[in-house]
């Protein structure tokens, strides 16, 4: 059965400046214990080795820490102890949890403006201090939400600055492991999580098994989009008459697996 997107119930977010933080009293971990922690978690474990990570998970903080130097500025700190961006900035637009995920690329906030710089232990700015805000895209640490130039909506960047998409997106929704639902204004589009951008220009996204092609609606006519992303309309593929053809032909096109 075909699900309609607009009715599907999933959690929408219209606020790209989302904060990863730890909002609890636990005790920061000490590189030792980020170190033991980091090493069960990378390893296949016994019983008793769930519940030893679990008790560290409970007790300790593994969140990077913001500090400040000498200059008044402030830089951010791993868990394990290293530097990963020096003192040299206002702010950054979130913490994360290194236990957990790993950022090569961070905002940073510089004379009121946000850009994106390296962990690297240098901070070296990645793009320029141009933008309202940069927040977190869910399930990849790749892309960016932003906003600039006073708009209300938001767009879409890679790590390294390139801008997938424009600030008209305005709101998105949770995403499966592959695929986040975009909305802009009365129309759907798709961030498929592996850097390419369906704009939002679909009035409709309809979504089925799996195996099955996502149906995209265009000026009223249903289609399919390819893997180059061409919209397809779906009456020149249903009428193709070789039913092995045509079956052929629907794995050409983006598949249910993108179902949100």
């Amino acid at each position: 059965m075909k699900k309609n997107l607009t009715s599907i119930s999933a959690k929408a977010e219209n606020n790209c400046s989302s904060v990863m933080t730890d909002l609890s009293q636990k005790t920061n971990a000490t590189p030792e214990v980020y170190a033991h922690a980091k090493a069960l978690l990378d390893k296949h474990l016994s019983c008793k080795e769930i519940d030893e990570l679990n008790v560290l998970i409970d007790e300790y903080s593994f969140m990077t820490t913001i500090f400040v130097g000498d200059n008044g500025k402030k830089g951010m700190r791993h868990a394990n102890g290293d530097i990963l961006v020096p003192a040299i900035y206002d702010d950054f637009a979130f913490t994360f949890d290194c236990l957990m995920v790993n950022y090569e690329i961070i905002p940073a906030l510089q004379d009121g403006k946000s850009g994106l710089v390296k962990c690297d232990g240098t901070g070296t700015p990645v793009t320029g201090f141009m933008y309202d805000s940069i927040g977190v895209v869910p399930m990849t640490t790749r892309a960016f939400f932003f906003k600039k130039d006073g708009s209300t909506a938001y767009g879409l960047m890679l790590s390294d600055g390139r801008e997938l998409c424009p600030c008209v997106i305005d709101k998105h929704y949770e995403p499966s492991s592959v695929c986040m639902l975009l909305k802009g204004g009365n129309y759907y589009g798709l961030y498929d999580l592996h850097d390419r951008v369906v704009m939002p220009i679909y009035e409709d996204i309809e979504v089925g098994e799996p195996e099955e092609p996502m149906i995209f609606t265009y000026n009223g006519v249903l289609g399919y989009l390819d893997k180059d992303l061409k919209f397809v309309s779906k009456s020149d593929v249903d009428a193709i008459e070789d039913e092995d053809e045509r079956q052929e032909r629907l794995l050409d096109f983006l598949p249910g697996e993108y179902e949100i």
